[in-house]
């Protein structure tokens, strides 16, 4: 019905557009023949669309999302509301907001939680729910929905109850599929179950009996059960061991398959696809170390443009709220030192971290919230069950840096993001480098010259012989130098589920995790010595507080999994003995460019870094300075492209250019000079409202033979006039360079040409032109004398008088 009023809707609209125009096309004078001819075609074409959408399909069918969710039959569709949630929420709501609401489209299966391990006595609960994709109509109103995407997964918030008039027709089956026994058999699963071989798949289930209220199902699963239950809600199935002789625990891949009973279609209209957990009743010798570390950051676009940051204040409270609310359980958090910055400046703290008013946040609401999450922080950093990881100011690459020659950029990155975190009281630990990209020998030696000796790496990184166990145990990493460090492996499996987090949901993720974890403890079960793994995200991108809180409750009291720290984990965890203790680390290309730096860049860094310690040099406002230095430091953050980094650091030159504006030298008059030695007045105009230390350079051809002359000066003035001693050596006109410059001499504050006009006396003119009198005297005297002495040896009659 309310598929056809909205197509009668469109009809409606379409009818006023047509009388609209007809009486346009009355309205018209007869010589407006062609005006008449266009309207009545745009009549036809518009009385068409109308027709065909009336009997047309109302919506159409959306498209499968994540990897969990797959959809069949097309065209199908069934009345189904939004449903979301995570473990531990009432999803229950107020059931009238219901009363005039249905929605249309394609259904998708969402996790809500599920039993994170079972045993023999237990029962394996799911409980999951229905959102769509589509079109929705509301009070005989249609509008287009907000479709579920991969880039946003499904919302915490309550949802409205669910009539069980809108699953009629739909029903769920349940597959049971056999025991992983690798690494790499669960990986394969990640992204396709149905190479599994299939154990046992249950009977068609309707929907409707397994309704638990607001918008969520439960289903249950008795495993190798004595008596067969005839509950609805519940499903009977029978692992091929005997529990307590033949090995039954491990990992066993789920599916829950969404249908529709009137369609003759065989494909599910989504899929669902979980794993069961089953774990002895005997305790773990050694449950398996998990140390997960939880990254705190903020998106790279950010990082320049901090009254944008606003966006991710929400988010990173609520992180650290999920961590906080699980205190007891142990975490590692990586404090990216721009984010705790941001935090520090949105709540209007000046701990001398927040350089400029406009990077403040004035909100009342901004400011509460970020101060609320500093207090949080710093009771995470003090709490014996949680520990923070101090590092770079944002996140680097350091094989780039280290391949273009720029080891100094390591310890500045370290020197700051440990300044940020001492103004704030944070406490941290500074030994460990988290290694967010590739690492090659030159960087793990560079690190280790900071005083880092512990690396935290991905085993792609690794030269080492795999073999089908997980890497668990520390390692002795031999550099070239002959020097060695300690390594501890990322767990790889755990980054590939993370990577796709936006994809297949938080909740999920979690879960999935937890599975992982399960198949590494079972690839040696129930051992003396201590083994361990951890998971880390290196995107470095801040991670939703639905996974965040859903990992850290299923971590509570799991009898194969123990959560530690990072700390707690090198104490716990041994090193590696035997072949396996010595690895080395694979051989990198020896130049930037091939490691993602090309010269530009290179040359971009080095250069605004010189500019910068030149600014330093004379300017005394820290603040400005420590604002430009943190986006320089930015523009290397591992998440910015090569294009955005080299932005980024053109648009840091045009701030400092901008900001060196406010000094100015005068050179509008032209300076008449009537003696050799005299002093120049030099005019400088400063709008700064600090002393600036500078270094004056004046040079020309026409004074002091040539040479430059320099001399300090301190601008402490709106206009500051310095008188210069020079000696003239020229006359005329000539102009004198005159530039201000740092106190370094490596940056140009302010420029002048100054003109000058010369009528001194120089002596050694005044010798020059007495020597050529001289001169040309005795040439005339000399030349006279010849003229008057006689000619002796001329003939008497020849003589004149």
């Amino acid at each position: 019905m309310h598929s056809a009023g909205y197509k009668l809707n469109r009809v409606t609209r379409y009818s006023w557009s047509f009388r609209r125009i007809l009486y346009y096309c009355t309205a018209q004078k007869s010589g407006h023949a062609h005006r008449r001819s266009f309207a009545i075609l745009y009549i036809i074409i518009v009385t068409a669309i109308s027709v065909g959408s009336l009997f047309g399909p109302a919506s159409k069918p959306g498209t499968p999302l994540g990897r969990h969710n797959t959809i069949g039959t097309p065209g199908s569709s069934v009345s189904i509301v939004n449903t979301n949630g995570i473990a531990g929420i009432n999803t229950t709501a107020d059931s009238k907001s219901i009363a005039n609401t249905t929605t249309s489209g394609t259904p998708r299966l969402n996790l809500i939680s599920q039993s994170p391990w079972v045993s023999t006595s237990q029962q394996f609960h799911l409980t999951f729910g229905l959102s769509y994709t589509g079109r929705s109509s509301k009070a005989g109103q249609s509008h287009a929905s907000a479709s579920t995407s991969s880039s946003n997964p499904p919302s915490s918030h309550n949802p409205p109850s669910l009539p069980l008039t809108a699953i009629q027709g739909l029903q769920v089956s349940v597959s049971l599929y056999d025991r992983l026994t690798s690494q790499s058999d669960f990986q394969a699963t990640l992204t396709d179950i149905s190479n599994d071989s299939v154990l046992a798949t249950s009977t068609a289930i309707q929907l409707s009996t397994l309704y638990h209220g607001g918008n969520s199902f439960e289903l249950s699963i008795s495993l190798n059960s004595a008596t067969v239950t005839t509950a609805p809600n519940i499903v009977d199935f029978s692992l091929p061991c005997t529990p307590g002789s033949s090995p039954c625990h491990g990992v066993y891949p789920l599916q829950v398959a969404l249908q529709n009973s009137s369609s003759s279609s065989t494909s599910p209209l989504s899929t669902l696809n979980t794993y069961l957990t089953y774990v002895h009743t005997t305790p773990a010798t050694q449950p398996l170390r998990v140390g997960y570390i939880a990254p705190l950051a903020v998106p790279p676009s950010l990082h320049t443009s901090p009254t944008s940051t606003n966006v991710s204040l929400q988010s990173l409270k609520s992180d650290i709220s999920a961590i906080k609310n699980n205190s007891p359980v142990p975490i590692t958090l990586q404090l990216e030192p721009f984010a705790l910055q941001q935090l520090a400046c949105a709540s209007n703290i000046n701990a001398g971290i927040c350089y400029s008013s406009t990077n403040r946040h004035t909100s009342t609401q901004a400011s509460t919230l970020a101060r609320s999450s500093l207090h949080s922080l710093e009771a995470i950093s003090m709490s014996p069950h949680s520990e923070i990881l101090s590092g770079p100011y944002v996140p680097i690459n350091i094989d780039r840096l280290t391949a273009a020659s720029l080891d100094n950029q390591i310890h500045n990155q370290l020197e700051e993001g440990s300044r940020i975190l001492a103004a704030t009281h944070i406490h941290s630990y500074t030994d460990v480098w988290l290694s967010s990209s590739a690492i090659t020998n030159e960087a793990a030696i560079a690190l280790r010259q900071q005083g880092i000796t512990n690396i935290v790496l991905g085993s792609s990184n690794l030269n080492y012989q795999y073999t089908n166990l997980t890497l668990t145990n520390p390692f002795t990493l031999t550099l070239n130098d002959n020097s060695n460090v300690l390594g501890y492996p990322i767990d790889s499996s755990s980054s590939k589920i993370l990577d796709q987090i936006n994809s297949i949901g938080p909740i999920l993720s979690a879960y999935d995790i937890i599975a992982n974890f399960s198949m590494v403890y079972f690839e040696t079960p129930y051992q003396s010595t201590p083994r361990g793994v951890i998971a880390y995200d290196s995107r470095n991108s801040p991670l939703p507080s639905q996974f965040i809180n859903t990992l850290l409750q299923l971590l509570n009291g799991n009898p194969i999994l123990s959560p530690v720290t990072l700390s707690q984990y090198m104490t716990q965890v041994p090193p590696s003995t035997g072949p396996a203790a010595d690895r080395s680390l694979l051989p990198g290309s020896n130049t930037a460019a091939a490691r993602g730096m090309p010269t530009t860049l290179r040359n971009d860094i080095i250069g605004s870094y010189n500019n910068l310690q030149a600014f330093k040099s004379s300017f005394r406002n820290g603040s400005i300075f420590n604002k430009f230095y943190d986006t320089f430091l930015c523009s290397m953050n591992v998440g910015l492209s090569t294009h955005s980094s080299e932005l980024e650091l053109d648009n840091l030159k045009r701030d400092i250019a901008s900001y060196v504006s406010n000094l100015s030298l005068v050179s509008d008059k032209t300076i008449t000079i009537t003696s050799s030695k005299v002093t120049i007045p030099i005019t400088i105009v400063s709008h700064l409202h600090y002393p600036v230390n500078t270094l004056l350079e004046l040079s020309s051809s026409g004074i002091d033979a040539g040479r430059t002359l320099k001399q300090k000066v301190m601008v402490d003035h709106a206009t500051t006039v310095i008188y210069v001693p020079v000696t003239i050596r020229a006359t005329g006109y000539f102009h004198i360079e005159v530039k201000l410059l740092s106190m370094n001499g490596r940056m140009s504050l302010a420029s002048a040409d100054l003109p000058v006009r010369s009528a001194a006396i120089s002596i050694v003119a005044i010798i020059l032109s007495v020597g050529a009198i001289l001169i040309l005297l005795g040439w005339w005297l000399h030349t006279l004398h010849l003229k008057r002495k006689p000619d002796l040896k001329r003939p008497q009659h020849l003589r004149t008088n």
